[in-house]
């Protein structure tokens, strides 16, 4: 049986413990959102998607601002995969939506939020 990925899992992160936690990893030293993907795919043998290229696409496309006030990018994200065997290039394999990126002036700070998470750097 051919396989292909088709769905997604929160792997979530472990801490210096070894504590498992679910959603993103969140420094805010650095304003970084950290999020760990498992694929799921069609018969459960991940060596089987050898040829399968999956990728994270990010569309920074649009105006971010002006010059005199706060940027914020609203950043639409998709991961995808090509499948050489089928000649698939570009299927959505996930679409979580949208992330932004901001840049605030008062305070000076960097935010990045998605899925309600938000990691902040100070400028």
């Amino acid at each position: 049986m051919y396989t292909q990925p088709y769905g997604w899992c929160d792997a979530g992160w472990n801490d210096q413990n070894g504590v498992h936690h679910t959603g993103p990893h969140i420094d805010n030293t650095i304003g970084e959102l950290a999020f760990s993907y498992g694929w799921k795919f069609t018969n459960g043998s991940l060596a089987d998607l050898g040829g399968i290229k999956i990728y994270e696409f990010l569309d920074y496309s649009g105006n971010p601002g002006t010059p005199l006030s706060a940027l914020t990018w609203n950043i639409s994200q998709k991961y995808e995969f090509d499948d050489p065997q089928t000649g698939e290039v570009g299927t959505v394999l996930y679409n979580p939506g949208n992330v932004v990126d901001a840049i605030r002036l008062n305070p000076n700070q960097f935010t990045v939020t998605k899925s309600t998470y938000t990691a902040t750097k100070p400028l």
